[in-house]
């Protein structure tokens, strides 16, 4: 049985509230008279740790769509806040990324250079399509790249490549990523689909070998015919989570805000 987690942040949850627009999500706290929205709750822990690298189990499991869930919510409360996708894969014709152009519009910016530092055309693991266009990622610039754009915000939302396993640079790994960036909290985006139950275990053993263990777990539906894979695997995943960790759903379709489409209200969050 998880304990239910209480939060309380004076000032700054009366001034949240307060200042907080749009459509309320649905998504409270389990605990009698709460009524704090989710993103609310996400920009309380923001507050307290500077930056976030928010992993997913799988490429396509919605990385990209709670990051910027996530940034667009403190930037909404005046936050000095932003998302980065330092490394992405895969560009159009014109050069650009799916990914990258979703963070950069949220955000308000146009520069893609402002929050990614590789970007490679082939649709593969960085190392690979690093080395299709004869490069490399290098690991040191890419970690003191983070730091350097983190430095002077109040969150600073890291969203990586693939999963934990995916080779950026050789046999530097995404999980080798994470461990040189020993500050971050950890987000884990899970793509809820058939197999994702194993996936998930898989990176919450990982995880726990690195002493990194999620700090929230945002089951997501990456279809409609997906959603009805949310409750199950959230089920059988509950068990083996630790007592600190904050669990949400994400259905498909629907948007956060009305500044916002495309983004569902992740309801039915509680504190694991």
């Amino acid at each position: 049985m998880h304990a239910v987690r209480d939060i309380t942040c004076g000032n700054i949850q009366r001034k949240c509230k307060e200042k907080i627009s749009g459509e309320k999500t649905g998504d409270q706290l389990h605990r009698p008279n709460s009524t704090i929205p989710f993103f609310i709750r996400l920009l309380y822990s923001l507050i307290m740790v500077h930056s976030v690298f928010i992993t997913g189990t799988d490429t396509g499991a919605g990385k990209t769509w709670v990051t910027a869930a996530a940034v667009h919510s403190l930037l909404a409360q005046g936050i000095r806040a932003r998302a980065l996708k330092p490394v992405a894969c895969g560009l159009d014709g014109a050069g650009r990324n799916e990914d990258i152009d979703a963070l950069l519009s949220v955000q308000g910016l146009t520069d893609a250079d402002l929050i990614n530092l590789y970007r490679y055309a082939q649709p593969a693991a960085p190392s690979q399509a690093a080395a299709a266009e004869g490069e490399t990622v290098d690991p040191k610039r890419l970690v003191q790249w983070c730091h350097a754009r983190a430095a002077g915000l109040q969150g600073c939302l890291i969203e990586g490549v693939g999963g934990l396993m995916t080779p950026v640079a050789g046999n530097w790994l995404v999980s080798d990523w994470i461990a040189a960036m020993p500050d971050c909290e950890i987000w884990l985006v899970v793509g809820c689909k058939l197999g994702a139950i194993n996936q998930t275990l898989l990176t919450l053993d990982k995880l726990k070998q690195m002493q990194r263990s999620p700090a929230r777990i945002i089951f997501n539906a990456v279809s409609v015919e997906d959603q009805a894979w949310i409750a199950s695997t959230r089920l059988a995943v509950e068990p083996f989570l630790q007592s600190a960790c904050a669990l949400s759903s994400l259905n498909f379709g629907g948007r956060i805000s009305g500044q916002i489409s495309g983004l569902q209200n992740m309801p039915a969050s509680s504190y694991c």
